[in-house]
């Protein structure tokens, strides 16, 4: 996907080209991705085009899509990439969906569903085990502030809490609004 051409694609925003650089530095090919939270597949079809570059590489979409308008986005955009044979699609929260993926079986896990701190770690907790050794989770919206009379942390302490928990077991690669990290063990 060109980033600056997004005519065959409908996206309602776009928090995901800013990062691009950032992938590319640090997110390798993959034969196994998996996105938690794709909304209307911008991050989704930017790493099917990019990242599962191979015919036999698979994606996995997980997202509740509450909406029926934002998955019909979705589903037309995975089409739009002419990709959408790579494509498994499992609708549900994450905490119920990712407990279906083997260990270690994802070479790329983007977190990127909720913005509370105690889902963010459950999600992190879980896409570790999904992670290969030597496989990159990366985490998004680490330094999003959460608005005014909202009562429930942002992601970042559940983000300082994994990197905490798994420090014997990952390295850091970059650190910014979002956080990637390799499994090491």
């Amino acid at each position: 996907m060109n980033e600056s051409d997004d005519s065959r694609f409908e996206f309602s925003h776009d928090w995901f080209t800013r990062w691009i650089p950032a992938w590319r530095a640090h997110v390798p090919l993959c034969t196994r991705y998996v996105e938690v939270g794709c909304h209307d597949g911008r991050s989704f079809t930017w790493a099917l085009e990019n990242l599962c570059v191979d015919d036999d590489a698979t994606a996995i979409a997980i997202d509740t899509w509450r909406w029926p308008e934002v998955e019909r986005r979705f589903d037309a955009n995975v089409v739009a990439t002419g990709s959408s044979y790579k494509v498994r699609k499992l609708k549900g929260a994450s905490r119920r969906r990712l407990v279906e993926l083997p260990d270690g079986s994802a070479d790329v896990v983007y977190v990127d569903g909720s913005h509370e701190a105690r889902d963010v770690v459950l999600d992190g907790c879980l896409a570790y085990h999904v992670l290969r050794t030597g496989g990159v989770l990366v985490f998004d919206d680490y330094r999003w502030r959460n608005p005014e009379g909202k009562r429930f942390l942002p992601p970042k302490p559940a983000v300082d809490a994994f990197l905490s928990m798994h420090a014997d077991v990952v390295d850091v690669l970059y650190e910014g609004y979002q956080v990637m990290v390799r499994r090491t063990a």
